[in-house]
């Protein structure tokens, strides 16, 4: 499984974990400004949720090896 916004064909509802997730973000203060990555993630997640009918989802294409 791997991220692929586009051809997503799995959406996994991350919900009740935001608040971890941007918590593990902003752990990484070299990498980015808190305000913005926070704000962004939540628009993100939010925007993908809304089309499979969560509050916050993200989505990935699954691909089957044989």
């Amino acid at each position: 499984m791997m991220f692929h916004g586009d051809t997503a064909d799995k959406f996994v509802d991350v919900s009740a974990y935001m608040d971890t997730a941007v918590d593990a973000l902003k752990a990484h203060q070299t990498q980015v400004s808190e305000e913005d990555a926070e704000v962004d993630m939540r628009q993100w997640r939010n925007s993908t949720g809304k089309k499979v009918g969560f509050e916050f989802a993200e989505a990935f294409k699954v691909f089957q090896l044989e």
